[in-house]
């Protein structure tokens, strides 16, 4: 068992470590979403980004990696609270928006 070591004081001294969350968000949903959207193009577009949301959720992988780096001295604690908040909004926020996505009609030909 790895649990979570987020901290929230990282966060909290450096707001500007937010920044760096959501472009780790906009990494998760780019590097293991976009090869999702692009392999199924015989789905209509929303299946195909609802799937791509689906698979971008990244919350255990990151937690074990980051909590090794900390660990180890190779990562800084606020960069790893980055990274596992990024992790928490892509397991919260991608399989909603995939849910709604998945609930809009699409027109079949």
């Amino acid at each position: 068992m790895s649990g979570v070591a987020f901290d929230v004081g990282a966060i909290k001294a450096d707001p500007e470590l937010l920044l760096v969350a959501l472009g780790f968000l906009a990494l998760f949903l780019v590097v293991r979403g976009g090869p999702a959207y692009v392999v199924h193009r015989d789905l209509p577009r929303p299946d195909r980004l609802a799937i791509a949301c689906y698979l971008s959720t990244e919350l255990p992988l990151v937690v074990v990696i980051t909590r090794i780096g900390v660990v180890t001295g190779r990562l800084p604690s606020g960069k790893a609270a980055a990274m596992i908040t990024a992790a928490m909004l892509s397991a919260l926020v991608f399989p909603l928006v995939a849910g709604r996505l998945r609930e809009r009609p699409t027109a079949h030909a």
